[in-house]
């Protein structure tokens, strides 16, 4: 089950009153006491939606009622958001759903993003799952993440004895989900795990499967698809999760754990399929590349990376246009390859409204291209247009707005040619 937390009149109003602004989670009693001392105090306030209707009527196995949940959303409104100007929404599925419930606020969708902890890797399946084919869900054991329809998929599956589940969570329906599990030949391994084995889990498995059937955003498909998992997830009407499918084939009819088993078949049999559509998720990414966490994308999917690709610490990539990166490439720490491109005059950059009500702004994106051997050493930055010539130096903190040629070493703001470089700048083999 779920605790709320009971409000502290005194303790709220003394945090309250030394805040310049207050930014408040949750619509439940300790979120609307706050929202009322603020308006009271009159405090800015902005908020976040967190909590799907949904994720409150499956308490009471009402998830699918339309009446209780639109009930939900104008009490959500009325005792909370109606005290806020300003709405966080982690994905634009929940501000469409919150602006046809009748909320006028400024709705600014930010998604909550990915743990560093969760990077691109594979590994070695331990040796008890070498010949398993193993399939991954991350989730609180609730009515509407659904795990049971993965457990009853299972046996429906032409390659079922070859396959391993995995269930990584905790919730008060574990041990309905143990029972399901017995019935089949290779047991699920179900239980928490920290973050750092969760990635581990995630790096040695073979595909992610998400039934949920009700969804904001979903940040464990994103942090398996992060990690280099492909998705067989459900399209629940409910679900956010469902536009991270890359086509049809991620996607399975919800509720049906049939078609959820074919889906299953159908990766198992096709794996040049999920390497195709990893590739089609998350771009390319060479043999033995490395990014240290922290590493952000704006999409993953437009950056390239060749062999021995090795990024440090704090890495930005925003991949609105193409990056790529060659073979023997080194980024220092808090390196940022920025290919977004805004207009200059101010009246350009304001915010626009589409007939819908949503949010946007003028923004295009020019590819940036770093090829074979280049290093960028500590906090450089490159902007949209730029291409690095193969072999290329470029100093600490430089930011780079123009072409620069192969073979120079180059630094500055802007960034300019410094010299060529020559055999006189050759270390000696670190091997000696």
């Amino acid at each position: 089950g779920v605790a709320l937390a009971k409000p502290n009149e005194e303790v709220l109003r003394a945090g309250i009153e030394k805040s310049d602004v207050v930014h408040i989670l949750m619509p439940f009693p300790l979120g609307r006491a706050a929202v009322r001392i603020c308006a009271e105090m009159n405090k800015p306030v902005t908020t976040a939606f967190h909590v799907q209707p949904e994720n409150v009527s499956s308490h009471f196995g009402l998830q699918k009622s339309k009446a209780v949940n639109d009930y939900i959303y104008k009490n959500f409104l009325k005792g909370f958001y109606s005290y806020a100007s300003y709405i966080h929404c982690p994905t634009e599925f929940i501000a469409r759903q919150l602006r046809s419930h009748g909320y006028k606020q400024d709705l600014r969708v930010i998604s909550n993003g990915v743990d560093p902890a969760f990077t691109p890797r594979r590994s070695p399946k331990p040796a008890e799952y070498a010949d398993k084919f193993c399939i991954l869900n991350t989730g609180r054991f609730v009515k509407e993440k659904c795990q049971q329809d993965l457990l009853k998929a299972i046996p429906y599956c032409r390659h079922a004895d070859k396959i391993q589940v995995f269930i990584a969570g905790e919730g008060p329906l574990e041990k309905r989900l143990r029972q399901l599990g017995e019935k089949l030949k290779n047991p699920p391994v179900i239980g928490f795990h920290p973050k750092e084995e969760l990635a581990d889990i995630i790096s040695f498995c073979d595909l992610y499967v998400h039934p949920s059937y009700a969804e904001i955003e979903s940040i464990a498909c994103v942090e398996a698809i992060t990690c280099g998992l492909v998705p067989v997830i459900s399209d629940s009407k409910m679900s956010a999760a469902k536009y991270f499918a890359r086509d049809k084939r991620n996607l399975y009819q919800a509720g049906s754990p049939r078609m959820l088993a074919a889906r299953i078949d159908y990766m198992i049999d096709h794996p040049e399929l999920r390497e195709k559509l990893l590739h089609e998720i998350l771009g390319t990414c060479g043999e033995d590349a490395y990014m240290e966490p922290d590493i952000r994308f704006d999409y993953g999917c437009n950056t390239h990376t060749g062999r021995n690709f090795y990024a440090n610490y704090n890495c930005v990539i925003l991949d609105v246009a193409q990056v790529k990166i060659g073979d023997d490439v080194m980024f220092g720490p808090n390196v940022t390859i920025a290919t977004p491109v805004h207009p200059l005059l101010a009246r350009e950059r304001k915010m626009r409204t589409r007939p819908d009500g949503s949010k946007y702004d003028l923004e295009y994106g020019k590819p940036i291209t770093i090829e074979d051997g280049v290093w960028l050493a500590a906090g450089v930055t490159v902007t949209g247009g730029v291409t690095i010539g193969k072999g290329a130096v470029i100093g600490a903190g430089s930011v780079v707005t123009r072409d620069i040629p192969a073979g120079v070493v180059a630094a500055g703001v802007p960034c300019k040619v410094i010299r060529k470089l020559t055999d006189g700048d050759y270390m000696g083999s670190l091997d000696e």
